[in-house]
C-alpha cells in the first residue's frame, strides 16, 4: 500500500541489509538467506507500524553480484508496502524494473503507482561514484522512477568531524 505522510502519523521502515541473524530456532548466529528476506517481508507486511520496507537482510545464499535482484523479487512477492531497493548497478536496476513491471501489469501501471524507489549511497562530501551516478540517471529515465539518496558520511574522514559539519555536508 502507499504510505501517506500526514501530521501526527508515525511509521517505521526496515533498514539495512543485515548479513547475520540469530536463527529463531537454533538461537545461533548465521548468515541471512533468501528465505529470511521472505519471512521478514511477510512479518513487516503484517505490521501496522512498518509503513515502508527497505531490504531488511541480504540473501547471502545467492550470488553477491545479483543479491539485490533476489531481494527485490522476495519483497515484491511478499509485501504490499512501498519498497526501497539498492540495486548496486544499472544492470540489476533494469532487471528489477522488469520484475516490478511484471508485478503491477506493465511499465504504464508502474508509472501510475511505482512500487519501489531506487536507493543510492553517495560518498561524502559531494562525490558520486560512477555506479551511483548511473543509477540516478537510469532511474530518472523511467516514468515514475524515484531516487532516495542515503549519503554515508564518516565524521572526521569524509565529512567534518562536527555533527553540524557532517549534516551540512550530507545535505549539500
Amino acid at each position: 500500500s502507499d504510505y501517506a505522510v500526514e501530521p501526527n502519523r508515525v511509521s517505521f521502515c526496515t533498514y539495512g541489509e543485515v548479513t547475520f541473524i540469530i536463527d529463531p530456532e537454533t538461537r545461533k548466529a548465521r548468515e541471512t538467506s533468501y528465505q529470511d528476506t521472505i519471512n521478514i517481508a511477510r512479518l513487516c507486511d503484517a505490521s501496522d507500524v512498518v509503513g515502508v520496507q527497505q531490504r531488511p537482510v541480504a540473501s547471502c545464499d545467492k550470488p553477491r553480484a545479483i543479491q539485490p535482484v533476489y531481494n527485490a523479487q522476495a519483497l515484491f512477492e511478499n509485501t504490499s508496502k512501498h519498497l526501497l531497493i539498492g540495486p548496486i548497478n544499472v544492470k540489476n536496476l533494469n532487471v528489477i524494473f522488469d520484475i516490478a513491471a511484471a508485478h503491477v501489469g506493465g511499465m504504464d501501471k508502474f508509472a501510475e503507482r511505482p512500487i519501489f524507489t531506487t536507493i543510492v549511497c553517495p560518498n561524502s562530501p559531494l562525490w558520486l561514484e560512477k555506479d551511483c551516478s548511473e543509477l540516478i540517471i537510469e532511474t530518472a529515465k523511467v516514468e515514475g522512477g524515484g531516487v532516495h539518496s542515503s549519503p554515508v558520511p564518516l565524521a572526521g574522514v569524509t565529512t567534518p568531524v562536527t555533527l553540524a559539519g557532517s549534516v551540512a555536508s550530507c545535505v549539500a
